[in-house]
């Protein structure tokens, strides 16, 4: 047996009153038993046969997983046909190229796309939309009138042979237009035969089925092995996860096939809530699952499931495992899940293999394999390097006829038997296969070194506050660039605002355990997802339209401007000015799109004041993401309609004339109290020893720390820079140095209460700007010091990074002058991607004290177009830069 319909007709007969397939919306379930589907399927194939439709005849399907979709493709089976699936997502780009390829005549289409533009095409002679619309067009007809005509006749069906073309399956094209991969009836029985024999599934099993048949590893995995096999499969109507979870609690599913996107989703959703839990009881949880991991690990038995009962009850306790395909599942991932208690099983296959070649079997898996070859599947390295990693290719009953109408693509990839996967891997000893990424997906650097665009994002990919992200090679080859798409919703509960700025930083702090050369040295951020497939392979090629392009989004001006009310159009027209843009428009991103920084939401929100005569509260608008949540507000606030109030800005000036809150001075002592200084006696005898022990530290330019009051400026490499500051002070200064510190670390139990005796001042700069600015002004205008790192991040280079303006607004408006200060061996000291500092030479530079003026002038030498404040800091990097060259002659 060798045929997919001898073998549908096989089931309906033995088993005809089992249900086979079941539909789940959030108010409906439709079941379908095996007679119904395969009686159905009859009848489509004898209507088709009464319209001419001939052997080998090429049929599309453009429908949504619905049972209808089995009906017809078995039913173009049944008539000798051969079926092109079609995304229902597909643009219209897509549709006619496969259209025209393909030379399909009929089209089994839904309702939730554009038929019309499909009868319109001369090509087409017959359109079968599903379900019933309302509509009287020529060409168009009912699937219902086709199911319920009793009329119609019964032409004997044809023989079909099991090489004849069961689909012509179109690859999602990753990197250019899709082509047509011919499967056979004997392809696609072959790889279920191979799959049955494997044991992975049982007739008790019940599948999920949330990813589109149209593509052959869904079709496969989640219509073919489950109902010739027995089993029930369940298709949801949404992918929402409330309904998710209700089907497999109330379906008792034991079978959810995902792709490693959506194993994502649900990674990052089960350790937002973990990870995000009231301290300390979080990071008890951590501790509680690690234990079971380590008791299962032990005991062999999967006690994760029982003791995580209150996760498990979320999916079922009869749940099996989640089998994973489509793309490379990022090895974490999988270990996080297993710590959880749930089994991950990778598989691996293509379009062109009818699809699955490897699996693992469910108790014998391995992490980061995609398993071992099915049976009757053969697979081998070819031309393997050093490491034995070379391309992968595939022999077996499986592997595709070839491309349709494509003979040069097909002699590329088929080569005495063998198909030529385009992956590279390898094979260990014991058979099982590793899939390190496509050949086309490596990333050559003009320097010769070779990198994995696949395993480089997974890593990357471990940022909570990245969604998305491709890496590409820069224009000349030379260094890493990336495309992101930020978590805007975890970055809103964050309270995050800097967008740019927290994607770099973290960038950073991921880099530190990279070679260099892997590290991303530049970025584009944008705010729509990546343009990828349906089972979530990015679309490369456009990728890189936007990296290299610089595209930007596209608005129709007419659907977003014209209803907005005479507030929204003024708003407009301000944000507009602010930002120097000819257009604003209402789902601009504040950051994203029109480059919006802290700094520039305090200027925005003093417009905006001034603008409508109201007051805005700085942490309410500084929640905004969006110009419509701003247009919001700022309705919000106004109680008698449009204002006409002239245009206020309140400066900086007017800023710092008020008082910071009561809230952050209480944490501030101006004058040291006995045990405060005790306190700081103790801490800088014993820091000092360390710092001068470990580091031989050593100061120069000391003298220089003798104005009433200052902000020291130095550099920023590494964890160790505030200590050495610390530690490198005279006493007489320590009583009088503040340093900023970032509230989530410091304002919380235990260690707030040390920190008014350590000086550091608890504030999130992110959400209150204006706080910390004025709790910055209330320190200096006692005649104190302060420890600022203009950079605002650490650099993982070691290099000195472009300085923020925050440091020149302080110095420019109080009159405070700038220390700038260089720490020479720190970098080396605490490399990046070490837990640990070692012992190195470190010395501290101090330079003399500058004023404002003196540092603008400099910076206009570098920048004659910059800001008085950008000019100050762009002078005070300057000055630092001078300091490093003094110590690296």
């Amino acid at each position: 047996m060798n045929l997919l319909t001898e073998r549908f007709t096989q089931i309906a007969h033995q088993n005809p009153d089992r249900t086979a397939v079941r539909i789940r919306s959030e108010t409906d379930i439709s079941d379908y038993t095996c007679k119904q589907l395969y009686q159905a399927s009859l009848i489509i194939a004898h209507w088709l046969m009464g319209q001419g439709i001939k052997k080998n005849d090429r049929i599309a399907l453009i429908l949504e997983n619905r049972a209808e979709w089995i009906m017809i493709y078995f039913g173009i089976l049944f008539a000798g046909g051969t079926a092109v699936p079609i995304d229902v997502q597909a643009g219209q780009e897509d549709i006619d190229h496969i259209i025209k390829d393909s030379g399909t005549e009929t089209i089994f289409a839904s309702t939730q796309i554009d038929y019309g533009s499909l009868s319109s095409n001369k090509q087409i002679k017959r359109v079968i939309v599903v379900p019933r619309a309302n509509t009287s067009k020529k060409k168009i007809i009912h699937l219902d009138d086709i199911l319920n005509d009793s009329s119609s006749s019964e032409p004997s069906l044809p023989a079909i042979d099991p090489d004849d073309l069961a689909s012509i399956v179109y690859t999602s094209g990753t990197t250019g237009k899709a082509k047509g991969v011919m499967l056979t009836h004997k392809n696609f029985y072959a790889n279920y035969a191979s799959l049955s024999q494997f044991g992975i599934t049982k007739p008790e099993d019940n599948f999920l089925a949330i990813l589109p048949l149209h593509h052959a590893y869904p079709f496969m995995i989640t219509l073919i092995l489950p109902l010739f096999t027995g089993s029930l499969v369940v298709y949801t109507s949404t992918l929402k996860a409330s309904l998710i979870f209700t089907s497999m609690r109330q379906d008792k599913i034991t079978i959810f096939l995902v792709t490693p996107q959506v194993l994502q989703l649900f990674y990052k959703g089960f350790k937002e809530k973990i990870d995000n839990g009231i301290f300390p009881f979080n990071w008890l949880l951590r501790a509680y699952i690690y234990t079971g991991f380590i008791l299962s690990k032990i005991t062999r038995i999967n006690i994760s499931k029982y003791l995580l009962f209150f996760i498990h009850k979320r999916t079922g306790m009869q749940f099996r495992f989640f089998g994973c395909g489509g793309a490379k599942l990022d090895e974490k991932i999988q270990k996080y899940f297993i710590r959880l208690g749930y089994k991950v099983v990778e598989g691996y296959g293509l379009s062109e293999t009818a699809p699955v070649a490897c699996f693992n079997l469910p108790g014998k898996e391995r992490i980061g394999s995609v398993g071992t070859p099915l049976p009757g599947i053969d697979i081998k390295v070819h031309d393997p390097d050093a490491r034995g990693i070379g391309e992968l290719l595939i022999k077996g009953d499986n592997v595709m006829k070839g491309y349709y109408q494509n003979a040069d693509e097909t002699n590329a990839v088929l080569k005495n038997g063998w198909f030529h996967t385009g992956d590279r891997g390898y094979i260990d000893k014991d058979g099982y296969v590793y899939v390190t990424g496509r050949v086309k997906e490596i990333i050559v650097l003009s320097s010769g070194k070779n990198i994995s665009a696949k395993e480089l994002e997974d890593h990357y990919l471990s940022i909570p506050e990245i969604k998305e992200i491709c890496v590409l090679p820069d224009q000349n080859n030379e260094k890493i660039n990336a495309v992101i798409v930020p978590d805007i919703s975890l970055l809103q509960k964050k309270g995050e605002i800097n967008i740019q700025n927290k994607i770099r930083l973290a960038l950073n702090y991921a880099s530190e355990d990279l070679a260099p050369y892997k590290r991303i040295r530049d970025f584009v951020i944008v705010s729509e997802d990546l343009p990828k497939t349906r089972l979530g392979k990015i679309k490369r090629h456009e990728v890189a339209e936007i990296l290299y392009r610089s595209k930007t989004k596209e608005h129709t001006p007419s659907q977003e401007l014209n209803d907005l009310s005479p507030t929204g159009k003024k708003v407009l027209k301000i944000l507009a000015r602010e930002t120097n843009k000819k257009q604003v428009y209402p789902d601009d991103i504040l950051e994203l799109d029109l480059s919006i920084d802290s700094l520039g939401r305090v200027s925005l929100m003093s417009a905006l004041e001034g603008a409508f005569n109201c007051t805005i509260d700085e942490q309410e608008f500084f929640k905004l993401y969006r110009v419509h949540e701003v247009i919001g507000l700022i309705e919000q606030k106004q109680n008698t309609g449009f204002t006409q109030a002239q245009h206020k800005t309140n400066t900086w000036k007017d800023i710092f004339s008020k008082q910071a809150p009561d809230t952050v001075i209480k944490k501030i002592e101006l004058k040291p109290s006995f045990w405060s200084r005790v306190f700081t006696l103790i801490c800088t005898g014993c820091t000092r020893m360390l710092v001068f022990i470990i580091f031989r530290r050593s100061i120069v330019g000391s003298q220089n720390l003798k104005t009433a009051h200052a902000i020291i400026c130095p550099n920023h490499v590494s964890y160790l820079d505030g200590i050495l500051i610390y530690a490198s002070v005279p006493l007489s200064v320590q009583y009088r140095l503040f340093f900023m510190g970032y509230r989530a670390y410091f304002d919380v139990p235990i260690v707030r209460y040390f920190i008014r005796w350590l000086r550091i001042i608890p504030v999130d700069a992110a959400k209150n700007l204006i706080d910390a600015m004025q709790s910055s002004a209330y320190v200096l205008r006692n005649n104190k010091y302060l420890c600022l790192f203009p950079e605002g991040a650490r650099s993982v280079t070691g290099e000195l990074q472009d300085f923020r303006e925050g440091v020149g607004i302080l110095s420019d408006e109080l009159s405070i002058p700038l220390i700038p200060v260089y720490i020479q061996g720190a970098h080396r000291a605490w490399k990046p991607g070490t837990w640990f500092p070692r012992p190195r030479k470190i010395t501290v530079y101090y330079g003399i004290p500058h004023t404002a003026e003196h540092l603008k002038k400099q910076g206009n030498i570098i920048d004659k177009q910059a800001s008085p404040y950008k000019a100050i800091a762009l002078g005070l990097r300057v000055e630092i830069e001078k300091l490093r060259q003094q110590a690296s002659p």
